[in-house]
């Protein structure tokens, strides 16, 4: 018998290292129990977990934990809490509860997922889903809540954990419990990868694909709005009139090409997909102002090394007399510092002030600059920002 309680010890110290707390008890009477943890540990009412009184053999002075019923958190307050205790046997008088062992608290998650721990993390949700449904419904909900649109982890987290439980009840009441724009965002995203410049990219089902900048809590536009984009939300464009020869049926015939708006149009066109155009202080951060950038690649001019453009501006030598295509690989080695594309040249776009930035096909290299802005309308296209909190 002795040697069965050392294994069933050595067993639950195990345990113990994937995640389960045990915490000591301070007693109160017959049933209801006080701990010295509490909201602030990640305690939540309507936990459960079982109550332990510790057993020490005058033998080999080992202690040996036995199991006398189960406790339900009724109360919490910021450092401890009320446990009412179901005991297996309703006869047995019980006068101490030495501990209380529960499975990990979202508190516990959190500290492996924000160390990068996605594995361990998903271990100790795995095991709470297991072995306690009501605690691994408040375990989830309080991580989803505390990490879900925070810093550069979000989407990733999201989607790992969406991954490992594409149809869990669970995770349509986390959404239900995030504001409208948080559940709009977890809904829509299709994929996430991490691009060149090492942010987040985010595939929305809307076609849109954008960058998540963590300082900003926003997404935005990898791309200029295409025109097949704009199409899809209702609103038409105008033809404009060009001279090259596959520009010549724009925009029904040139899908990929940029959107050619009025100011009016563009704040409608991201509206319909829950979107907003970006200020002038968020456009240009995005840019490249935040690092001291004249241009979003850096402080190179548009074609100061030979043979080398950076970006579609008045100049027949870049390759594009008039308008390129939105995804152009002749730029993609120039993107903004979060890899943002074309945010100079091809066309200008509006900001949320109704003035437009970048410079387009038609602009000098001069008036490229992140600093420089016109309220000119012609050949003006948007981008558009996606709120993240």
């Amino acid at each position: 018998m002795k040697h069965i309680l050392i294994v069933a010890q050595i067993v639950l110290i195990s345990i113990g290292l994937f995640g389960r707390t045990t915490v000591d008890v301070k007693f109160s009477n017959d049933k209801l129990f006080i701990m010295e943890r509490g909201r602030a540990q990640g305690i939540e009412v309507g936990m459960k977990g079982k109550a332990q009184v510790v057993l020490k053999s005058s033998l080999d002075e080992n202690e040996y934990p036995t199991d006398v019923g189960i406790f339900i958190v009724k109360k919490v307050n910021e450092t401890s809490s009320e446990l009412l205790l179901e005991k297996n046997d309703p006869n047995l008088e019980i006068k101490t509860i030495n501990r209380v062992e529960f499975n990990p608290t979202a508190k516990e998650i959190e500290s492996y997922i924000v160390n990068k721990s996605y594995i361990d993390a998903g271990m100790l949700l795995e095991q709470a889903l297991k072995e306690d449904p009501v605690n691994a419904k408040l375990v989830l909900l309080k991580a989803y809540l505390d990490l879900l649109l925070t810093d550069e982890i979000t989407m990733e987290n999201c989607l790992d954990f969406k991954s490992r439980y594409p149809d869990a009840v669970l995770l349509k009441d986390i959404v239900g419990k995030l504001p409208r724009s948080g559940q709009k965002c977890i809904d829509d995203i299709m994929s996430v990868t991490i691009n060149q410049k090492k942010y987040y990219e985010a595939t929305f089902n809307n076609s849109h694909v954008m960058i998540f900048v963590p300082d900003m809590k926003l997404f935005i536009d990898k791309y200029e709005v295409s025109a097949d984009q704009v199409r899809k939300t209702g609103i038409p464009i105008r033809p404009v009139k060009f001279f090259s020869l596959n520009l010549q049926n724009y925009p029904i015939g040139c899908p990929d090409y940029p959107a050619i708006v009025s100011f009016d149009e563009a704040e409608r066109s991201c509206a319909a997909t829950g979107m907003r155009l970006p200020t002038e202080e968020e456009w240009e951060y995005i840019a490249g102002k935040s690092k001291g950038f004249a241009y979003s690649w850096g402080n190179k001019e548009v074609n100061e090394d030979y043979n080398t453009y950076r970006a579609n501006y008045e100049s027949f030598d870049d390759g594009f007399p008039e308008l390129a295509p939105v995804k152009v690989k002749e730029f993609e080695d120039y993107p903004s510092p979060c890899g943002a594309m074309n945010m100079m040249g091809n066309v200008s776009e509006w900001v949320k002030e109704s003035y437009n930035k970048g410079g387009g096909f038609l602009t000098e290299k001069e008036d490229l600059k992140i600093s420089e802005k016109s309220t000119d309308s012609i050949c003006v296209g948007f981008r558009c920002v996606r709120e993240a909190k």
